[in-house]
């Protein structure tokens, strides 16, 4: 054999082997390098507690085949103690079918995931999830992991971060209020205004024992720091104890037609009575939250020997807690 025959049949075998290694390898499914991604409208909120947080996610993909899957899934479950929810959204979606993708799909659990599906083969493909975190009531900072799949495969990962404060619903001695007027408080309305009472001692002529009479009220107003019954970002009423005490003069108060004492405690709804006890002069009622007395002045109710009443009734509001 010539030395130009041998290289000739040397060569020929090496097409035929790389030929043959290139008829039986099987065709790659990788996801294009570097081509997954995961975006959000916000990488952090903060909410107080019964609030909703909600943020977009954006999740992109280049498929390698047509109907390679995409799917978005969030980890977490801090800020409410169970998972939150996805839902679709078309809204800049690009090269994408099956899996919910309708606008007005029912939301998904986000640990469960949203399925999508690419159009084709090397098109770059996009959808945008809602995920929503109702009524966030565990206070902290919670992590929650939004994760992107092609098929079974992580591409792309990041976090959302979810700080929870407590909602302001305490009662402060700063901002909370006492309401001194002559008629009652009912369920639906206070008298958010203070009346001058001038009112019977209920003395007997024979100084003999006297019966107690109902004279005046006072209706509660509990206020947290901000200065609101009514929490503006939860709608949750405002509560608390308060004490309210005679700290001098004459008088009994009780809670409506209850055990008539010096010094009481009430919460939220609560209605103070004021009673007569047949003995002159002026009295002086503090209410207190915790030890510390409210900043608003004590009010103050004369007691006459004779039955002599002269008022100056504020008008009613609509009560706010």
């Amino acid at each position: 054999m010539s030395t130009k025959t041998y290289f000739k049949r040397i060569s020929l075998a090496v097409i035929l082997a790389l030929s043959f290694g290139a008829f039986s390898s099987a065709p790659s499914q990788a996801l294009v390098s570097g081509s997954g991604a995961v975006s959000l409208s916000a990488s952090t909120d903060s909410r107080v507690a019964q609030e909703t947080s909600t943020v977009t996610v954006t999740a992109s993909f280049t498929a390698t085949a047509a109907g390679e899957s995409l799917t978005v899934k969030v980890e977490g479950t801090g800020a409410t103690g169970s998972a939150g929810t996805l839902t679709a959204s078309l809204s800049d979606s690009l090269n994408i079918r099956a899996g919910g993708t309708a606008p007005n799909a029912a939301p998904t659990t986000a640990t469960t995931g949203l399925i999508y599906a690419a159009t084709a083969a090397n098109v770059f493909t996009r959808v945008k999830v809602n995920f929503v975190v109702p009524q966030v009531t565990v206070a902290g900072t919670h992590v929650y992991t939004v994760n992107v799949f092609a098929d079974a495969a992580i591409v792309a990962t990041t976090t959302y971060t979810i700080t929870v404060a407590l909602a302001n619903t305490d009662a402060t001695a700063g901002q909370s209020q006492l309401f001194l007027n002559e008629s009652l408080p009912t369920s639906s309305t206070y008298i958010l205004a203070d009346s001058s009472l001038v009112v019977s001692a209920g003395q007997t002529p024979t100084l003999s024992l006297m019966t107690p009479a109902k004279v005046a009220y006072l209706g509660v107003n509990f206020k947290n720091s901000a200065g609101e019954s009514v929490v503006s970002t939860t709608g949750t009423s405002v509560s608390g104890t308060m004490t309210v005490k005679i700290t001098q003069g004459p008088g009994l108060i009780s809670k409506v037609d209850s055990t008539k004492v010096r010094e009481l405690t009430v919460t939220l709804g609560d209605t103070i009575t004021i009673w007569n006890d047949g003995a002159s002069g002026v009295t002086t009622i503090t209410g207190y939250i915790g030890v510390t007395p409210l900043t608003q002045t004590a009010k103050t109710i004369t007691f006459y020997g004779k039955a002599t009443t002269c008022t100056a009734t504020a008008n009613a509001v609509t009560a706010r807690g």
